[in-house]
């Protein structure tokens, strides 16, 4: 439904977005979420000569300078388990049986393992081959790019009375970036010599930090209205470790920079508040959602202790300092509006569009020989999306496909420069994500169960009589 569920949520994600509505969620059920697979394709303008080209690699002419990169892979999204208070005390029928709706304050747990942010994009061995006036130049680069957030952690809802539900959760937020951007190139100068250009940085960081989730959900007539606010997380611990080498040998210029760097690592979640409206019936279901970031002034920063050795013309020198760089956020909306339309009482079809808008400003490269670039690329994202819902008495299955078009900026190493150094490009990409999600319940299980055992070990023939 369009990552929808802020007033209606039913499955996985519904800690993650608004914990109030785990409280309507079947007794004793486990959810899941299988990001199966995922095709991306990205497409970066320019990325082969991004910027302007020295007079010392001459009127440089590349057969093409757009670079395509294709992916398909596959991950494991969310997966929670829900049990009723009533089904932990053994209190009223919950020992056998799920407990009744609603009777005077209905109260839920839950503990969710799930990737809510993720962003991978690798594209190794790309080349451009092109001629200049005194021959040829070839240029050769290898990116490897990831992102993704983990959240774990406890989830509690209560039936205030039958209108109200509230709900709160504490997830360890868990985020790990990574990458490497490496460029070089070889071109025939006009005086029959060559010069050489090369220019590579990696990065590697992760952050442990905790963050809350409140919310809450009122039903008014045929309208269910829902809110939650994650709130400002905690910072417990990360580290970073970054390197950048540059390299530039022509006739009258010979220079080698290497600067390694390690510290602390910061990547608070964003504070958020969000906002749906929904309405069913026994046919169709309809929800809009709107969620908004506040900016932070230091969304990711590190403090770094740097090294930095540079060979200029025979002459080795080295330096030593402390640096402290951070990226800031701006306020972000972003906002999905889906429905699910029931062909028989088992059968649904469900689709929905979406945004997701970066909150990260337009890049600025810092110049070598920082190790500042703490995020190499953004990207903002719409999409759509469509599926099949099938329901029983086990639970339910939903299948579907989600496709998207982001479309954003990423810093490219401009090897024609003399010395090279980074430059903006621009970006698209276009992805299909294959779902397959559902829940199923605890007495479905055990009846599994005990019939897989009933048809390894049958009962005994009953005696006959003598």
């Amino acid at each position: 439904m369009g990552n929808t569920g802020v007033a209606l949520g039913r499955d996985g994600a519904a800690p993650f977005i608004n914990p109030a509505t785990i409280v309507g969620i079947d007794d004793r059920s486990i959810a899941f979420s299988v990001n199966f697979l995922s095709i991306q394709a990205n497409r970066f303008r320019r990325f082969h000569r991004p910027a302007g080209v020295d007079p010392r690699f001459a009127r440089v002419q590349l057969d093409d300078d757009t670079v395509w990169s294709r992916r398909i892979t596959a991950l494991p999204d969310t997966i929670c388990l829900f049990i009723a208070f009533s089904a932990l005390n053994g209190s009223g029928n919950g020992a056998k049986e799920d407990p009744a709706p609603w009777r005077g304050g209905r109260q839920k747990l839950a503990l969710c393992l799930a990737n809510v942010e993720s962003d991978d994009t690798i594209a190794p061995a790309l080349f451009a081959r092109g001629q200049t006036p005194g021959g040829a130049t070839t240029q050769a680069i290898s990116i490897a790019r990831k992102w993704t957030r983990a959240q774990v952690g406890p989830t509690y809802s209560a039936q205030i009375n039958r209108r109200l539900a509230l709900g709160a959760s504490l997830q360890g937020a868990y985020t790990s970036m990574s990458f490497i951007q490496d460029a070089s190139s070889l071109t025939a100068a006009a005086d029959g010599g060559a010069v050489e250009s090369a220019l590579g940085m990696a990065g590697n960081g992760s952050s442990l930090d905790l963050v809350g989730i409140v919310g809450a959900t009122y039903e008014l007539r045929a309208l269910t209205f829902g809110a939650s606010v994650q709130l400002p997380a905690l910072h417990v611990l990360g580290s970073y470790a970054a390197s950048l080498q540059r390299t530039f040998n022509a006739t009258d210029a010979h220079q080698s920079i290497l600067v390694t760097g390690s510290g602390s690592y910061r990547a608070k979640p964003p504070i958020r508040v969000s906002a749906g409206v929904g309405t069913k019936n026994d046919r169709w279901t309809v929800e809009a959602d709107a969620s908004f970031d506040f900016g932070q002034s230091r969304a990711v920063g590190t403090t770094l202790q740097t090294e930095a050795l540079s060979l200029t013309d025979g002459t080795l020198s080295s330096s030593a300092n402390e640096a402290t760089d951070s990226l800031r956020t701006q306020p972000t909306l972003n906002g999905a509006v889906g429905g699910e339309y029931f062909i028989t009482p088992r059968l649904s079809v469900l689709a929905g569009i979406f945004t997701n808008l970066s909150a990260v400003p337009k890049l600025e490269a810092k110049a070598v020989p920082s190790l500042g670039n703490l995020l190499p690329a953004r990207s903002h994202r719409a999409g759509l999306s469509i599926g099949l819902g099938s329901y029983g008495t086990g639970g339910e299955l939903l299948f579907g496909t989600q496709l998207g078009y982001g479309w954003g900026e990423m810093l490219a190493p401009n090897v024609y420069a003399a010395p090279s150094d980074w430059s903006v490009v621009k970006t698209q990409s276009f992805s299909a994500l294959f779902v397959l999600a559902g829940n199923t319940n605890l007495r479905s299980i055990k009846r599994a169960i005990e019939g897989v055992r009933d048809a390894v070990t049958p009962a005994a023939e009953p005696q006959r009589g003598p």
